[in-house]
């Protein structure tokens, strides 16, 4: 008894303690205002919020129209040999050729890169390429995309496939304006490239 006591009253077990205790809290603070941006953006925006659950995978979703397209923001998480994975995934429909390929990377740039837009801090940090080669400096010359490109955070990806826009990211999203700043930049990503895409239409 005399050991388990002073086992507990140990300082460094007690800062253990206080440790776990603190990030218990602040990972539930974070679920709790992830939840509520979720369902601020959904009632500004006229989407809903669903949810889907398994033993080992549970997702929620935010979908609707908005600008006039379907669009799905959707938060998978999977529980698998002891580890958590969660992916953040945006999807916005476009009427273009099945054909149209593009894919958006933000990077750390070392060495040359390709002048895509002319613009050296966005060339710098920023991968893009495209299907037919020249739809990704057409697409990226529109105003509204060219100012709200370096808004984008990095780790997430974008690309055009199959009459589809999809933004892809690990982890999760927490940040309500940063879930706002992407939809609208998304959806002038989507109108600038089914414009840019009626040449090959």
């Amino acid at each position: 008894m005399d050991k388990l006591l002073e086992y507990i009253t140990n300082p460094l077990f007690l800062v253990l303690i206080v440790f776990i205790m603190l990030i218990t809290v602040l990972n539930i603070l974070q679920k709790l205002g992830r939840g509520s941006a979720w369902k601020q953006i959904a009632a500004e925006m006229g989407l809903q919020l669903s949810k889907h659950q398994t033993t080992t995978y549970h997702d929620r979703q935010l979908s609707g129209i908005y600008r006039r397209r379907p669009i799905a923001l959707i938060e998978s998480v999977s529980q698998g040999s002891n580890q958590t994975n969660t992916d953040t995934e945006i999807r916005i429909k476009i009427n273009i050729a099945q054909s149209i390929k593009m894919k958006l990377n933000r990077v750390i740039s070392i060495g040359e890169t390709a002048q895509v837009t002319g613009d050296p801090e966005i060339d710098r940090h920023f991968d893009i390429t495209s299907e037919p080669d020249w739809l990704a400096q057409k697409v990226l010359a529109y105003s509204n995309v060219h100012q709200k490109l370096p808004g984008l955070k990095m780790g997430g990806n974008i690309f055009v496939q199959e009459a589809e826009l999809h933004f892809n990211q690990l982890g999760r999203i927490s940040d309500g304006r940063y879930l706002h700043y992407l939809f609208d930049f998304l959806a002038d990503l989507a109108d600038a490239v089914e414009v840019a895409a009626t040449d090959v239409l």
